[in-house]
């Protein structure tokens, strides 16, 4: 009987066994991002729902995050999505996705959007987004007029202020008693639109717009002057709630063209912002008793300041280039801008002659 022994390296088993581990990879690497390939084509809705309470009231702590009051607070986020996209590991052949979520809901902080698309062919998505900022919860005084607003005046009762070289400058207690507490708080709400097409593997085009609105109030120190009534003193200073009624508008549509050697974009943004308010104005309470015959207030001189004008921006944006040979490229951009404000100018009524002209008539053109 003849017998034949195989010998095996060990630099050959060593090979062997290599390779058995290398094949094996894939397979523990698959197992490893199993969780994050289950996300992208299982998805997981979500819904939370949780109360919180708060010890007490403070601006400060509730600043941006909308918890200024004491109490108790219902808060709720969610996430869901769906489409027949999700199916495609299930032997679907759908790429169109959808999706909607909201987060920090029962609060002034709150947030909700929405969007569907087609992969490769189209998308469009909404949103809303709001945030207040508590400025102050401790603010007093004598004005009356409301948070928000453009007028402020003094009730025939609160007197004047005599700042002359004999007045005490100080406040009666009728006129501390004329003093209120104010809460002091601007609110910012945004809403944005979205939606993008393709034509073809080279034309496609993108639309996007997003509404800004602004109101409420900030506190403003603010510098009164005599405005020629008699014994009406100037130089004194304020503090107002200086107002917030802003919106601005903003579009950008955009339109891409991309060939085998060239690609090339132009694009149209705007910015419209538009003030609700051209002034603020406000009763002056200081006079001096050495002057015309020592007759205190009221009637009260009014101030006014001017409130942020309107303005709108325009611009153009072209973006392109071309390969000619692959050690040969160009490539370029313009961009022509136009700022333009012509909002009334408010005239001071202590100025004896009229102004050279009632507006700005401001324009600015920027290009690169």
């Amino acid at each position: 009987m003849k017998t034949e022994h195989l010998a095996v390296s060990v630099l050959t088993l060593a090979v062997q066994g290599a390779l058995a581990a290398m094949l094996a990879l894939p397979v523990a690497a698959a197992a490893d991002d199993e969780p994050d390939i289950a996300t992208l084509t299982r998805p997981t809705n979500t819904v939370q729902v949780g109360a919180e309470n708060v010890s007490q009231s403070s601006a400060k702590f509730g600043e941006y995050n909308g918890l200024d009051k004491s109490g108790g607070y219902l808060i709720g986020n969610f996430k869901v999505r769906g489409g027949d996209a999700y199916n495609a590991y299930n032997g679907g052949q759908g790429v169109t996705r959808w999706e909607i979520k909201g987060t920090d809901l029962g609060t002034d902080s709150r947030e909700v959007s929405g969007s569907v698309s087609n992969q490769g062919q189209w998308s469009f998505g909404v949103g809303h987004d709001q945030l207040r900022h508590h400025v102050t919860d401790s603010y007093q005084t004598p004005y009356e007029g409301s948070m928000g607003g453009n007028g402020f005046s003094l009730p025939a009762s609160f007197g004047g202020i005599d700042i002359s070289a004999g007045g005490t400058q100080n406040l009666t207690a009728g006129q501390q008693a004329a003093l209120q507490t104010q809460r002091i708080f601007t609110d910012r709400k945004n809403t944005s639109f979205s939606a993008g097409y393709i034509f073809d593997r080279q034309w496609s085009i993108q639309f996007d717009y997003n509404h800004l609105s602004q109101t409420g109030a900030k506190l403003m120190a603010a510098s009164v002057d005599a405005t020629g009534a008699v014994g009406a003193a100037g130089e004194n200073s304020v503090t107002l709630m200086n107002p917030t009624n802003y919106k601005t508008d903003t579009f950008e549509l955009a339109v891409d063209w991309a060939g085998d050697k060239g690609h090339f974009t132009g694009s149209y943004f705007a910015s419209l912002f538009k003030d609700g308010y051209d002034s603020v104005s406000w009763s002056n309470p200081y006079w001096d008793s050495t002057v015309g015959g020592a007759v205190s207030p009221p009637p009260y001189p009014t101030n006014v300041y001017a409130t942020p004008p309107n303005n709108s921006f325009h611009q153009l944006n072209l973006a392109g280039g071309y390969e000619f040979t692959q050690a040969t490229k160009l490539a370029g951009g313009f961009s022509y801008g136009r700022n333009t404000q012509n909002s009334s100018f408010i005239n001071d009524p202590l100025l004896t002659s009229a102004l050279p002209q009632a507006s700005l008539s401001g324009v600015v053109i920027t290009t690169h």
